[in-house]
């Protein structure tokens, strides 16, 4: 789990760049400051008046900054203006460093004004490397390189800032030379992350970077094909219990796949896709639960729903309704709680540990599980994993957990207090919250299904969502019981599909908590005022779908934190090699 947490941390430097607004404000200040302390370092800020000297900054740095940003931008119109302006600011600040730094040392030593061209190459491939891997442009990455160096080239040579040895060919020449050797050095730096990779994977550490950004600024999906090229088949389970009422249905389907990993990719989108033809196809109201799976189990491809679909409504089809009795049991065993819905043989079992972290539970667990449930005389036990208590740890429960064997005996005291026989009643209902992806919560909603047993009441509340802080999980459960007198509990999807909107880890109740609240709370009496008589049917199937894997995804997260390791210490001594290559070098043309 530590190598995980530290693989998860690497997005962190994903983050939202300026408007661009903002990045143009940033390049007009970055110049006329680089053009105060150009004339400050140089000694004539005495004769040189402010604006003057911040005049020249903007003709050095800012011109050929917005220059290289509108080419690019008119000869590719698919990248964002935005994202241009702000790398032409880092190329820009890049090279301002060096040309500053030459300005001050050449005082002390006339050649360290060849700092100047470390400068312009460094900034040259930081130009190729982003709109290489970032814009995943393969051919025009290395002309808009070479643009942007054309253009400081031409201001810094027109400027006459810094006197040079060299004429202005040679000059040229030095401009075009360091940049290659840098773009060797480059490239050594590529080998040196793609090799690890090819070794073991066979796959491109650099694409599949390349990839994995595309995903997050454009939310392309080609990534899946190296997903599908590394993935192994497995077979898994679905539970599905539904219910049938005179006016209203409802199924609650829970297949033990893990709804990632990111974006639309993979199963992200699952809990969305399988509610939708459910609900498409059976005109009813569908929940879609977070089973007992982990990353391992993360679908290669979205386009694996039709496997898991083509299963789901097999069952559905066949499916045969009874009016049941039933009942509904709580279970606690250290820190864990089992919450059971009994319908005649068959039951439903969320796990939980709230308010300590509830995040994923091994499939071999969850088996295990049920099958103590079993002995226990429950002919089919569909489990759950709760997953709502989100407390910023990235863990899993796995076979031989401790917390696994708590799950179990929990799970077995609210199985055999599920004893009385009442009538099964229930109502439901959805409020979608559209647009509340920057709150944590996806285009599924909230889902709230409401139970009557005699005069035991429960109601659950399903939030397509990455978890939920306990805080806030707390004060809900609080006002829902409150405002209903029913027991109640928060379940999530843990689908990963909000996940492009901040970092990884996006539980509910960080933003819009009062608002979600009360449209909880609405969603809540809704499904009470709806509660009528029902038949229940269910089933267990098996089914099997093509996923990531459990030993590809250790292997690859243990070779990230490699690649990352060794990068660290090497990628700084290439650059630091390059740049005293590059200065002997041209000392001696």
């Amino acid at each position: 789990m530590g190598l995980e947490e530290r693989t998860v941390g690497l997005t962190s430097y994903i983050m939202p760049l300026p408007s661009s607004t903002k990045s143009t404000m940033m390049i007009i200040a970055l110049g006329f400051l680089f053009g105060i302390l150009l004339a400050m370092i140089g000694g004539k800020a005495s004769t040189v008046g402010l604006l003057e000297s911040g005049g020249q900054g903007l003709f050095l740095l800012s011109l050929p900054a917005f220059l290289s940003a509108v080419s690019a931008f008119a000869v590719r119109r698919e990248l964002k203006w935005g994202r241009m302006l702000f790398l032409a600011f880092i190329g820009a600040s890049v090279y301002a460093v060096f040309y500053l730094l030459a300005v001050a040392m050449g005082g002390l030593h006339p050649e360290s004004t060849n700092l100047v061209f470390v400068g312009y190459g460094l900034s040259f491939i930081v130009w190729y490397s982003i709109a290489k891997i970032v814009f995943r442009l393969k051919y025009s990455a290395l002309l808009f390189a070479l643009l942007q160096l054309t253009y400081n080239a031409i201001f810094f040579l027109a400027s006459e800032a810094i006197l040079l040895e060299s004429d202005v060919f040679g000059s040229v020449v030095k401009f075009y030379l360091v940049s290659g050797v840098f773009l060797i050095s480059l490239y050594a730096i590529f080998w040196l992350i793609n090799a690890p990779l090819k070794r073991n994977f066979g796959i491109s550490g650099i694409e599949a970077l390349s990839l994995f950004i595309a995903q997050w600024l454009r939310q392309s999906s080609e990534i899946e094909e190296m997903f599908d090229s590394v993935g192994q088949e497995i077979e898994t389970t679905m539970g599905l219990i539904a219910f049938r009422g005179k006016k209203r249905g409802a199924v609650f389907i829970v297949p033990n796949v893990h709804y990632g990993p990111i974006g639309n990719l993979g199963g992200s989108e699952f809990p969305k896709m399988l509610a939708e033809r459910a609900e498409e196809n059976y005109k009813t109201t569908a929940f879609v639960f977070h089973g007992t799976a982990t990353h391992d189990f993360n679908p290669v491809s979205n386009a694996e729903i039709e496997g898991v679909w083509n299963v789901c409504n097999e069952a559905l089809r066949k499916l045969s309704y009874e009016r049941v009795r039933g009942d509904f049991a709580v279970g606690s065993a250290g820190n864990a709680r089992a919450y059971c819905l009994k319908f005649g043989k068959s039951a439903f079992i969320g796990l939980t540990r709230a308010p300590r972290t509830t995040e994923d539970i091994d499939f071999s667990l969850g088996l295990a599980i049920g099958e103590r449930a079993r002995s226990l005389g429950v002919g089919l036990p569909i489990v759950c994993d709760a997953h709502n208590a989100e407390k910023g740890e990235i863990t899993r429960v796995d076979s031989g957990d401790p917390i696994g064997f708590e799950y179990m005996d929990a799970m077995q005291e609210a199985v055999k207090k599920a004893k009385e026989k009442k009538p099964v009643q229930m109502g439901t209902a959805v409020e979608r919250l559209q647009n509340f992806e920057e709150a944590g919560i996806g285009e599924n909603g909230v889902r709230c299904a409401a139970f009557s047993f005699g005069k035991k009441k429960y109601v659950l509340m399903l939030f397509d969502g990455n978890g939920m802080l306990p805080p806030y999980r707390k004060e809900l459960i609080g006002l829902i019981e409150r405002e209903t007198g029913f027991r109640a509990e928060v379940y999530t999807t843990d689908t990963h599909s909000i996940n492009l909107v901040r970092g990884v880890l996006n539980p509910v109740g960080v933003s819009r908590g009062e608002e979600i609240k009360q449209k909880t709370l609405k969603c809540v009496k809704s499904a009470i005022k709806r509660i009528e008589p029902v038949e229940v049917g269910s089933a267990i199937e098996r089914f099997r779908i093509k996923v990531i894997g459990p030993r590809q995804a250790s292997e690859f997260i243990g070779t990230v934190n490699s690649i990352v390791a060794v990068a660290k210490i090497a990628v700084p001594l290439v650059l630091i090699a390059t740049v005293l290559l590059v200065l002997w070098a041209i000392t001696k043309i």
